[in-house]
C-alpha cells in the first residue's frame, strides 16, 4: 500500500485533533463529576458507590485515549491508518451496542436516561462516520 499523501494524513489527523477534545472531555466528566453526570442523566436515581468507582475507573482510560490521538497527529501515515482503523471498529461497537440499546428500551425506563444514552450514542455515531470517511478517504487516494 503507498503511503497516504498530505491530504490524505491531514484528514485523520483532523479527525484524531476533534476526537482528541471530545475524548478529554468525556474522561474527565467521568473521572471528576461522576455523580454529576448520573444527576443529568437520570435525575430520580441515587448512585451507589459500584457505580461511581466504574464511571471513575474509565476516565484515566479515556483521557489515555485522548493523549493517544492526540500524539497520533504527528505519527507517520501508516500508523495513523492503523490507529484511525482501531478507532474506527471501536466506534462501529459502540454505536451498534448503543443502537440496540435504545431500539430495546423498557418503556418505563426515566425519559431523561433515554436522552443521555441518546446524546452519547450520536457522540459514538459522529466518530464512527468521521473515521470511516477518513478512512474511505486514505484508501481512495492511496
Amino acid at each position: 500500500m503507498a503511503n497516504a499523501s498530505p491530504k490524505v494524513a491531514t484528514a485523520i489527523a483532523t479527525v484524531f485533533s476533534l476526537h482528541r477534545f471530545v475524548a478529554l472531555s468525556f474522561g474527565v466528566i467521568l473521572f471528576a463529576f461522576p455523580e454529576e453526570l448520573n444527576e443529568a442523566m437520570a435525575p430520580s436515581k441515587v448512585m451507589v458507590f459500584e457505580e461511581k468507582f466504574s464511571l471513575q475507573s474509565w476516565g484515566p482510560f479515556i483521557i489515555a485515549v485522548a493523549m493517544i490521538v492526540h500524539f497520533a497527529r504527528n505519527f507517520d501515515s501508516q500508523a495513523q491508518r492503523s490507529i484511525a482503523w482501531a478507532m474506527f471498529v471501536c466506534f462501529t461497537l459502540e454505536s451498534a451496542l448503543y443502537g440496540h440499546t435504545l431500539a430495546n428500551f423498557d418503556p418505563n425506563v426515566d425519559p431523561t436516561y433515554k436522552t443521555g444514552v441518546l446524546a452519547t450514542g450520536s457522540v459514538f455515531i459522529g466518530l464512527f462516520i468521521l473515521y470511516g470517511a477518513a478512512l474511505a478517504v486514505d484508501y481512495r487516494d492511496a
